[in-house]
């Protein structure tokens, strides 16, 4: 997910620079903006299905439909932000390593399976 978003940031580098061509930099200005606009929903849905705080992850994705802010990677930062907060918070409520029972057999149970 990080690199669809990082690989779209940079796409927007290039169309922001190339607005100024006369009909090439619109149509590509527009497809850029369709683009975000799915990256945005699939980002979202993703973070979404993991249980993540996807509310973070929206600003930095409403910002970048600003044009020329949006040549900022505000998208892909706003994304590993929200991951690393995610994992740092699943990793802070996981149960200590000490519950797993001394008596239990790992290899036994691939055994009966």
């Amino acid at each position: 997910m990080i690199l669809l978003s990082a690989s779209i940031d940079i796409a927007e580098i290039f169309v922001d620079l190339a607005f100024g061509v006369p009909v090439v930099g619109q149509v590509l200005y527009f497809l850029n903006w369709v683009m975000e606009f799915f990256t945005t929903g699939i980002t979202q849905i993703w973070l979404w299905l993991r249980g993540a705080k996807w509310q973070a992850a929206l600003a930095g994705n409403i910002i970048e439909f600003i044009p020329f802010i949006n040549i900022l990677p505000i998208r892909t930062v706003s994304l590993i932000l929200t991951i690393y907060l995610t994992n740092k918070a699943a990793k802070k409520n996981a149960p200590p390593r000490e519950t797993i029972p001394e008596d239990y057999d790992e290899e036994a149970l691939d055994e009966t399976a």
